[in-house]
């Protein structure tokens, strides 16, 4: 009888041999899928933000290239008729034609636009115009005459951020109104 409880016994694996899992591999094995899920939660997080950001930097931006293209309808509506800029057309109705934007046929009026052209006062109207266009949501527009512009016939419109947290820096449109074209 000694003899088979000298074999049962040398088959009894020493403790930490026998399959069981220790206390110290389950706490590793929990603190490395704790950190795993948290690393999950907190990148998941991460591109959440990241995502809103770029929505909301593609909705400004989509603003201020809408409230761009109204600016340039304006200018290319802009006319010199009756002896002071203007939006009513001269003689012709198709924009493009020197008789849309200018008054070709009152030689008087010619004089009068031609001396105008230089002036920085040019564009004051379109620029009175363009100022009661609605400014975009999160932005600030600021339009001013074009400093690099000797003749005055260009302006320049600025627009920056004021949303908090977006910096879309700066977006600058040099604007040229058609009317500058039939200038001497």
């Amino acid at each position: 009888m000694k003899a088979i409880l000298r074999r049962a016994r040398l088959r009894i694996p020493p403790p930490g041999q026998r399959g069981e899992a220790l206390l110290v591999e389950v706490l590793v094995s929990s603190m490395v899928l704790v950190t795993a899920f948290s690393m999950a939660a907190s990148l998941s997080g991460i591109t959440t933000r990241a995502l809103r950001t770029t929505e909301d930097l593609t909705s400004l931006a989509l603003a201020v290239t809408e409230n761009i293209a109204d600016i340039n309808d304006l200018a290319s509506r802009y006319t010199y008729c009756s002896g002071k800029a203007g939006f009513t057309t001269c003689n012709g109705d198709t924009p493009g034609d020197a008789t849309y934007y200018t008054p070709k046929n009152n030689p008087t009026l010619m004089d009068d636009f031609q001396a105008t052209c230089g002036l920085s006062s040019f564009n004051s109207s379109l620029i009175n115009e363009i100022n009661t266009l609605p400014i975009p949501t999160g932005m600030n527009r600021i339009v001013s005459a074009d400093a690099n512009d000797l003749q005055a016939r260009r302006f320049r419109v600025t627009f920056t951020s004021t949303a908090t947290g977006i910096n879309t820096g700066e977006r600058v449109e040099v604007i040229l109104p058609n009317v500058a074209s039939f200038c001497p």
